[in-house]
């Protein structure tokens, strides 16, 4: 079912690579060609594989993960617009929610994080196990919410839910150290 046509009495220890690229090919190319067929004959009724041809780095980012557009402070805090205060709205949430506002926009400036600085592909890959934007953007709003029992942010990248500690009020320097021990020390899935 693989195309390895080769006689099994045939096939010895030096087989190995040659096995491994047929079951290779199969699985990734040809189990699909019909549907890759289907996609190239689509595109040819629209002229569109012609210009696929001529510039192909134009349709890139339409085929592929690689995301051209620029991680932003904005962009990241247009994720969880509109914000979801609890129905009290307390001033600890909205205090929190102006800290994250300010590390975001420090974070900006941030181009990568071996020195110790936070950057926002840390903060991306923290509550949603990515690390740029997927090319059709996520399946549903990531959500803001907030929590007063924890002193590092927790998140489900199921449910792309990122949520502050509130014990901080005011005091961006504590609010940075410890909300940065998390996003980049985190260890994985799970709880600190």
């Amino acid at each position: 079912d693989s195309g390895y046509t080769k006689l099994l009495m045939n096939i010895g220890a030096g087989s190995k690579n040659e096995i491994i690229r047929t079951l290779f090919l199969h699985y990734t190319i040809y189990r699909s060609l019909a549907e890759l067929e289907q996609l190239k004959a689509g595109l040819n009724t629209l002229g569109v594989a012609d210009g696929m041809k001529e510039n192909p780095d134009s349709f890139l980012e339409f085929f592929t993960s690689t995301s051209s557009r620029k991680l932003s402070a904005d962009f990241l805090q247009d994720l969880f617009e509109p914000v979801q205060f609890s129905a009290d709205a307390s001033d600890a949430e909205k205090a929190t929610y102006m800290l994250f506002v300010r590390l975001l926009t420090e974070c900006e400036d941030t181009m990568s994080g071996d020195d110790g600085d936070l950057t926002l592909e840390e903060i991306l890959i923290f509550f949603s196990g990515v690390d740029n934007i997927p090319p059709l953007g996520f399946p549903h709003k990531p959500t803001l919410k907030f929590n007063n029992t924890e002193i590092y942010p927790t998140a489900s990248t199921c449910t792309l839910q990122l949520t502050l500690p509130m014990k901080y009020g005011n005091d961006y320097a504590a609010f940075k150290k410890n909300v940065t021990i998390g996003f980049k020390y985190h260890g994985g899935f799970g709880l600190l």
